[in-house]
């Protein structure tokens, strides 16, 4: 962490805000008696804590400060004689420096514990050893990079300054009570706060994540906390004209289960608001417990078909991207083959035109890196990133033998520049992309997810800011690789033009896989969410009828059952929410633009039930969507791209042998230039001079990968969904029967059978593919001979706007 968060807060106002607006039960304590002292609470101002304890008449030999911020105002300081301040907080800020004077003139009992992972300000120890003799100790100015700092006596050595691991900070076998309440306090409000206040959720996550990993009492707390913020760097590192998933949405859930889910979980949402009224238990407060107890909202029919819907929508996205492995593995082995010909054949003859060395060295460098950031994302991560580095390196290299200034050596720093980055974002999306799958791993293992809390605790999520789809950083590279092979193109030196496209190729996969598994990381995490929540109920329900039955009247709530039953009432919510959060991205796919319905998980349940009415209806926001395209939408009739020997000689003649033909209509292609936010809502595929080898019909499978791009009035917008999957059959006919389908070159005609046609279930989520994706058209050889096929048209219909 920095030692200055990127953005502060009037604390206090925010979290108290939060805590009055959300209902947050038992968000602080503080309890003080003449041993020990603990002070708990989102905000905790050091003034205010010395204030308390010198009122309450005690002098606690440990004192223990655990919060989201520590605030030291100025002219506060701390003495230590016998005692010991520990200090447990996310961020810790100090108007000047704090000093922490420890007193060891009479006996070396006196210790001082920090943690932090944030600093805004300083901290500084000092050792009173005689009465004229204080050592200053190191200034504390950044956070501890293990986690803490300790001060105490060491005898023999004197006074010690050492840093402290994570570990050393909390209980080895069981966590203590307030520390618990803290850590489920702290995802509370993170909880509370992901879709208001992204950046700070962000840190609370990385925080309890931290911390969280190391008691079983807390390992729900680990896993909700580790998914929430896997999914919070994948959505607050991407760009806006990222990828967004687009989830397949059940018209079922959104009509009859969730209206049904309602009308409990406004039943729970009262009974919990009366029962966090009272602060004395009574009988009423024990029936109302019972009550929540017995409302069990995860176990309903529309919280396992929410849970189901959400398994769906990740495979989808797995799906997705295992076709963009596959596709940049391909173009990845393609580069490779074409780099060793150039290089070979194409160099030499290059050479012999008397270029610069310089200018090939770095030709060489840009085309080893290109195959090796490919590596980093499928194949050999460790070796892909050797040879990126060293490709780097090689730029480095250049840059330093060029004259200052001179062309070559602005060409190689630009170079070297964009590449370091590519590279940086490699490393810091395999990061996110390696804890969603951990976390996925843990959350279907339910039952051995103690096995993971370590390795999630000590997964590092740090990305540095990074873009992590790299759009831009693509593209540039892509630019940067058709600059440095312009010239042996134009030379017509031989496999330059072939390496130019390879090394495209590799541009467009890698971009396109590093959308995908941005789009993965918030599917998975999502299904992750609604899985744990149902999980974790099951679980807890026992521990949560010991705490019923455990109440004694006239005392106060078990702190414990409070928070308990508010996570359950968020849970509650999120159910809701969630379903919520997938439509506004459907809509988002359908609109390019944001829903007028935006939900907050502070909204009660009548008004997330108004959204979700809203939403069901879908009148007011496809009224919405209209008005902002203009001009509106047209009908698309009859669009057609075409594979054949002039544009794909390698398609086609590998669809001749396997009746497969993989291949992709790029964003640019001139068949819908003029034309942006394309959907279709029937494909169609003609296939010319094939053969039935029985009877008159040819069926084909028409399918895509998941990944889809669009494009609206200058901006590109990348998507994935669930894999299109169609079946397409025509008859052919050597004479008409009445208006033909197609007619073929030959002079045949072809008639439709089974046509290929959305399902209605999927245009009802606002789900109508683009044309612009990779598609799969197949058709089994031993019922077809395609051996002298000449052509395949897809034909496209659906809707279109005009947008040159």
């Amino acid at each position: 962490m920095n030692a200055v968060a990127a953005q502060s807060y009037d604390w206090r106002t925010l979290y108290g805000g939060i805590e009055a607006q959300g209902n947050v039960p038992c968000a602080s304590a503080t309890t003080i008696d003449a041993t020990t002292a603990i002070f708990r609470a989102m905000y905790l101002d050091l003034s205010e804590v010395q204030t308390t304890l010198h009122n309450s008449g005690f002098d606690p030999v440990l004192l223990t400060l655990i919060a989201d911020v520590v605030n030291v105002p100025a002219g506060i300081s701390w003495q230590l004689q016998q005692t010991v301040l520990w200090i447990q907080a996310r961020r810790i800020q100090s108007d000047e420096p704090f000093t922490v004077t420890l007193d060891y003139q009479n006996d070396h009992g006196a210790r001082f514990v920090l943690f932090c992972d944030e600093l805004a300000g300083s901290v500084q120890g000092q050792a009173v050893v005689a009465s004229q003799q204080t050592i200053a100790l190191p200034v504390i100015d950044a956070p501890p990079p293990s986690g803490g700092v300790l001060i105490k006596y060491v005898e023999g050595s004197g006074p010690v300054q050492s840093p402290l691991d994570r570990a050393h900070g909390v209980a080895a076998l069981s966590a203590p009570d307030y520390f618990q309440q803290a850590m489920r306090t702290e995802f509370l409000f993170a909880s509370l706060l992901y879709d208001t206040h992204p950046d700070l959720a962000l840190r609370q996550l990385t925080w309890l994540k931290n911390w969280s990993g190391y008691n079983v009492e807390l390992l729900g707390v680990l896993l909700r906390s580790s998914s929430l913020l896997t999914l919070l760097t994948a959505q607050l590192n991407a760009e806006s004209d990222g990828t967004v998933f687009v989830p397949y949405l059940s018209r079922q859930i959104y009509t009859e289960l969730a209206q049904a889910f309602v009308a409990e979980a406004e039943q729970y949402e009262a009974d919990y608001q009366a029962l966090s009224t009272q602060t004395v238990v009574t009988d009423n407060f024990i029936q109302l417990a019972k009550t929540l107890l017995a409302n069990k909202t995860y176990e309903t029919q529309y919280t396992t078909q929410l849970l189901a819907q959400a398994k769906s929508n990740f495979d989808n996205a797995s799906a997705a991207v295992a076709a963009a492995q596959q596709r940049l593995t391909a173009a990845q082995d393609t580069a490779e083959e074409t780099q060793i010909d150039f290089e070979e054949i194409g160099v030499p003859e290059w050479r012999r035109e008397q270029i610069l060395k310089a200018i090939i060295d770095l030709s060489t460098a840009v085309i080893t890196f290109g195959v090796g950031i490919g590596a980093m994302f499928v194949g050999d991560p460790a070796a892909g990133a050797a040879a990126a580095g060293s490709a780097i390196e090689g730029a480095e290299a250049v840059e330093a033998a060029a004259e200052a200034g001179s062309q070559v050596a602005n060409l190689a720093k630009g170079l070297k520049d964009c590449m370091d980055q590519l590279k940086k974002i490699a490393e810091a999306l395999k990061k996110v992309y390696d804890l969603s799958k951990e976390i996925v791993d843990a959350v279907e293992n339910f039952h051995d997810a103690e096995e993971y809390a370590a390795k999630l605790r000590d997964m590092d999520l740090d990305t540095g800011g990074a873009d992590l789809t790299a759009t831009y950083q693509w593209r540039i590279y892509q630019q940067n690789t058709d600059a440095m092979l312009a010239d042996p193109v134009q030379k017509g030196i031989r496999y330059a033009r072939e390496l130019e496209l390879a090394v495209d190729a590799v541009a467009i996969h890698g971009q396109e896989l590093a959308a995908a598994q941005v789009a993965a990381v918030a599917a998975g995490q999502q299904y992750a969410a609604v899985s744990l929540q149902k999980q974790l109920a099951e679980q807890e329900q026992q521990q949560l009828q010991q705490y019923v039955d455990s109440l004694v009247r006239g005392e106060a709530p078990l702190a414990a059952l409070m928070q308990q039953l508010y996570l359950r009432y968020l849970d509650t919510k999120s159910s809701l929410f969630t379903a919520l959060q997938g439509y506004r991205a459907s809509y988002f796919y359908w609109a390019l633009a944001p829903s007028v319905v935006r939900p907050r998980i502070l909204d009660n349940v009548g008004e997330l039930d108004a959204g979700l009415a809203n939403l069901t209806s879908i009148t007011m926001d496809s009224a919405t969507a209209l008005e902002h395209f203009s001009p509106p939408p047209q009908i698309l009739a009859d669009k057609r791209f075409t594979i054949d020997n002039t544009n794909a000689p390698a398609v086609l003649a590998q669809f001749k042998k396997s009746g497969t033909a993989r291949f992709e209509v790029p964003l640019d292609t001139d068949e819908f230039a003029g034309f942006g936010r394309v959907r279709l809502t029937r494909v169609r595929v003609w296939v010319e001079n094939v053969t039935p080898r029985n009877g008159t019909s040819v069926n084909l499978q028409i399918s895509t990968q998941g990944n889809y791009l669009d494009r609206y009035r200058g901006k590109t917008y990348q998507f994935t969904s669930k894999p299109l999957d169609l079946d397409f059959e025509y008859r052919i006919s050597p004479k008409k029967n009445g208006p033909p389908d197609w007619t073929f070159d030959d002079g045949t005609y072809g008639y439709v059978e089974v046509d290929g046609a959305l399902d209605h279930e999927v245009s009802y989520a606002y789900f109508e593919p683009t044309p612009f994706a990779g598609w799969d058209i197949m058709l089994n050889p031993s019922a077809i001979d395609v051996t002298n096929a000449t052509s395949i048209t897809m034909q496209f219909s659906g809707s279109i706007i005009h947008d040159a």
